[in-house]
């Protein structure tokens, strides 16, 4: 993401993430081949953030364990719920 980023000019995303002030959830699949990468990134600059890995799954964890995305969306939203 980092190189990404670098490529891209004018992209200061990255270094904006820690500006982010509300609470995150960052989902991620374990068997995807990129996205663990990037969730970790966000989770190490995002403050207020909650990084859940499926392990399992894929791209989609919504679709291949949606009961328990479900609940894990459900209770985040609770307890965060302001």
């Amino acid at each position: 993401m980092r190189r990404h980023a670098a490529e891209t000019p004018g992209n200061d995303v990255p270094e904006k993430l820690r500006d982010i002030k509300t609470p995150a959830l960052i989902v991620s699949g374990g068997n995807d081949l990129c996205t663990p990468y990037i969730a970790k990134y966000m989770y190490d600059r995002i403050p207020e953030s909650r990084w859940e890995l499926f392990r399992t799954c894929r791209h989609m964890c919504f679709v291949e364990e949606n009961e328990q995305y479900i609940k894990l969306l459900k209770d985040w939203l609770n307890a965060n719920d302001e």
